[in-house]
């Protein structure tokens, strides 16, 4: 197995072209084709400037997501972001750039501000 320089990644999971912009109307379809039989690959490139500067996982299917996205240990969400670069520190971006444990504590004491309204009943 040869590791890619890109953050260890074994050369066989990374996708080097950037295909973002190709995507037209059927991104699922196009995803599928990229990650080839895989359930994750990493992209190098992503087609929003400043997002993820680092590279980014996809992945082939809801389950694989909630394991990469529980499994701080192996995929962090720091540097998601290049704010704190451009920043010339090494800050974590809050809540965005918080693995799941700290995540859950942010989001915990700010989900009440991102709550549907009550629905106004009008009176005429």
């Amino acid at each position: 197995m040869t590791i890619s320089t890109i953050a260890n990644v074994p050369d066989e999971l990374v996708i080097r072209e950037d295909f973002w912009r190709a995507m037209g109307d059927r991104p699922h379809d196009t995803l599928v084709t990229l990650l080839d039989g895989r359930e994750i690959a990493f992209v190098e490139y992503h087609h929003i400037p400043g997002h993820s500067p680092n590279g980014a996982w996809i992945t082939g299917s809801a389950e694989v997501t909630r394991k990469v996205m529980l499994d701080s240990e192996t995929f962090t969400s720091h540097r998601t972001t290049s704010l704190s670069q451009l920043l010339g520190d090494d800050l974590k971006i809050v809540p965005i750039e918080q693995d799941a444990d700290e995540h859950g504590k942010y989001r915990a004491v700010i989900a009440e501000y991102f709550k549907p309204a009550a629905p106004r009943v009008r009176t005429h």
